[in-house]
């Protein structure tokens, strides 16, 4: 039992300490293992027990992440209207909001392509299957690139909100999320 205490102690600095670092140095590929354990005042052997390397705590954190958007968007099919995107879109902003601080923490960093295939990935699935949107082209393989380009403006834009220092000239996430529902708001006018 104190073992997987430790285990879980340990893991959590290594976490915390990742955190820290890639906030202050805004690329995964400037922090080594040595800063990590310094910073967690752990072992090198402990932090190779629980991570490969710098890539694999960056991994987890994003897979979480991943894991939560998941989460929110079945839960939302499950219990609501699965025929209208922007609901989708809110679903994911919401979380988002959320979780702003440690999404701008990530995407500042050079991890983030994976992250955002990712992201990506499961935003076209979920469309592709929950989403019947009479806009969009008939055709399967059309169909398939229609919703491609709507997840990439939807995620790319939020992406290039966290990067930006001036945060694409917005305020606040809520302002971009306003620009992302009007325009799937006017998409939607198509449908009419």
């Amino acid at each position: 039992m104190t073992e997987y205490r430790n285990a879980l102690r340990s893991k959590r600095l290594i976490r915390e300490a990742f955190a820290q670092l890639i906030k202050e140095k805004q690329d995964i590929s400037k922090i080594t293992v040595s800063e990590i354990v310094k910073r967690a005042d752990i072992s090198k052997s402990t932090f190779y027990c629980h991570y490969n390397d710098i890539y694999a705590v960056a991994d987890e954190f994003g897979d979480e992440i991943i894991d939560l958007m998941n989460k929110t968007l079945d839960a939302y099919i499950a219990h609501n209207n699965p025929d209208d995107i922007q609901t989708y879109a809110h679903q994911i902003i919401k979380a988002l909001l959320e979780n702003e601080s440690l999404y701008r923490k990530l995407l500042s960093s050079n991890m983030t392509y994976s992250f955002i295939e990712k992201l990506k990935s499961i935003f076209i699935d979920k469309v592709s299957k929950g989403v019947k949107l009479k806009a969009l082209s008939q055709n399967p393989n059309v169909r398939r690139i229609e919703i491609d380009i709507i997840a990439n403006a939807i995620i790319y834009s939020f992406v290039d909100y966290f990067k930006s220092e001036d945060r694409l000239g917005l305020g606040s996430l809520e302002e971009l999320s306003n620009v992302v529902d009007e325009l799937l708001t006017s998409f939607k006018k198509l449908e009419a």
